[in-house]
């Protein structure tokens, strides 16, 4: 949904061998990263999506009273410890709905108008498919960072 696709992925599990605990991390051309934990056998569930940036972070939490906060503030060094300050946070209005109905609706919708999707196409359905087998590949080389043709 950038409008790029990750160029550098590498995963990690931990412990090796066990695909219970995996942290992912993808790195886009730009410069761009992101990095994903994950963990199926944590008893405590989370559905959390953050975007942090010069502005603030986007936290998207679906299990929380508040799905959708703006986090803003920043960090002040004090010695070598760098210290939160200015810390404000904004719960923002989020029309509830279920993931797959939207985007089942966009899917329909794309079809009604003959509009090619944005987010469903075959292309990005490939493109996804490349990054995970590079990321299936990075595992299996330990954690080694595998470009995504």
């Amino acid at each position: 949904r950038f409008g790029y696709s990750s160029q550098s992925p590498n995963a990690q599990l931990f412990p090796q061998g066990l695909s219970d605990l995996v942290w992912l991390k993808l790195i886009y051309p730009s410069g761009f990263q992101a990095f994903i934990h994950l963990c199926w056998f944590n008893p405590d569930k989370q559905r959390r999506l953050c975007v942090a940036g010069s502005q603030g972070t986007l936290i998207f939490d679906e299990l929380a009273a508040s799905p959708l906060t703006l986090q803003r503030g920043n960090l002040e060094q004090v010695e070598q410890y760098f210290i939160p300050a200015g810390q404000s946070s904004e719960a923002l209005a989020l029309e509830p709905a279920e993931p797959l109905q939207q985007v089942c609706d966009h899917f329909l919708d794309c079809i009604a108008h003959d509009r090619p999707s944005e987010i469903s196409s075959g292309w990005v359905g490939a493109k996804l498919v490349q990054i995970l087998s590079a990321l299936t590949a990075s595992l299996n080389q330990g954690g080694q960072v595998v470009n995504v043709p």
